[in-house]
């Protein structure tokens, strides 16, 4: 279950962080619902293009997303309302948590390239390693590690995995916590 836990954070730290920026509204919009679902889609389609490439159909991601995600708010007039006010960000826990696999499930089902290799962007890089960072503070304190130094060889590692490898603890077979495994064993107190 941890395995499954924090590959669901890397997957979220990417795709999160890119949804994170899209809550704007236009405000003459009669449709909000549509709207909501535009936003969405935008963000979780520029999201999988800017992690997986051409390894995933970022648009049909993008609608698988968009329309799942809706579902899980659209009749909770709270959650609505914090999701248009502040975006996916504000959400509850639990829903934050669905939205994880809900996504992942869309990015199975769309792979069209188990063989494409991820290489990430500098932004993205950037991103990862500030998640990382906050995921990995007490690994690296336990262990007597250097955080800067586990961050490098993880970033290292997801550059060059296959979109298959990273959603590999979706598919029942993580690869992730093998990767942590071989980085803490690589660094020397």
């Amino acid at each position: 279950m941890k395995s499954f836990k924090f590959g669901g954070f890397l997957l979220a730290a990417f795709i999160l962080a890119w949804v994170f920026n899209y809550k704007t509204y236009n405000k003459s919009s009669k449709d909000l619902r549509n709207e909501d679902i535009v936003i969405l889609k935008k963000a979780f389609t520029e999201s999988s293009l800017e992690l997986f490439g051409k390894g995933v159909n970022a648009e049909k991601v993008g609608d698988c997303s968009a329309s799942e995600i809706y579902r899980l708010i659209e009749f909770d007039t709270n959650q609505l309302r914090l999701f248009r006010s502040s975006g996916i960000k504000s959400l509850r826990q639990t829903i934050y948590d669905s939205i994880q696999l809900v996504n992942a499930k869309c990015i199975i089902e769309n792979i069209v390239d188990t063989t494409y290799k991820i290489k990430l962007s500098p932004n993205a890089e950037n991103q990862m390693r500030i998640k990382l960072r906050n995921e990995l503070k007490e690994v690296a304190s336990q262990t007597g590690k250097n955080l800067d130094t586990l961050c490098d060889c993880l970033i290292y590692q997801i550059n060059g995995m296959t979109v298959k490898e990273y959603m590999s603890g979706y598919f029942g077979k993580a690869e992730l916590p093998k990767y942590i495994g071989f980085c803490l064993d690589k660094q020397t107190k």
